[in-house]
């Protein structure tokens, strides 16, 4: 319930293995001065998930009707290393393939289709949009993440069209 909580070099990181990513594991958390069988120590359990292994959010996602009635849905990935270059070189990938997973959203945040795509481009086929909607989709939402070599999913970024 705190306003403001300040990290300082007190907060330190646990290291956890890559063998230990995705278990739960049992934690005991107490006074540096009292035994690991205290009472004063908490047990707790905890699952840890790799999350600085995850891709970042891909940015800047546009849809526009072709002519056929398809939706070309597009976005621009982001990287965490070598990424702060202004010189409009496109930056290094982070993973050793590039693939997204596209999630098209009806009513209430329901995914009703999935997209797999090894660029950062997908199609909403005209027939898929019919299939999902009934008609020709005027308005839906799109979330795009991009998919680590590991196949753990980074953040989702969502964009809505209004077509």
């Amino acid at each position: 319930g705190a306003d403001f909580v300040l990290l300082d070099e007190g907060v330190e990181t646990i290291e956890i293995s890559e063998i230990e990513a995705g278990l739960t594991l049992n934690w005991r958390a107490g006074p540096a001065t009292d035994p690991v069988s205290s009472t004063s120590y908490a047990a707790v359990t905890h699952q840890h998930e790799a999350l600085d292994k995850r891709p970042l959010s891909p940015v800047h996602l546009k849809a526009r009707r072709l002519a056929n009635g398809d939706m070309a849905l597009s976005w621009i990935r982001r990287s965490r290393t070598s990424a702060d270059s202004w010189d409009g070189m496109e930056i290094p990938m982070d993973e050793p393939v590039e693939a997204y997973r596209v999630s098209i959203k009806g009513d209430h945040g329901i995914v009703l289709r999935t997209i797999e795509t090894p660029i950062p481009a997908a199609i909403y086929a005209t027939a898929e949009q019919q299939a999902d909607f009934g008609a020709l989709a005027l308005s839906f939402e799109f979330a795009v993440a991009q998919v680590a070599g590991s196949g753990l999913a980074g953040t989702a970024r969502s964009a809505t069209v209004n077509v």
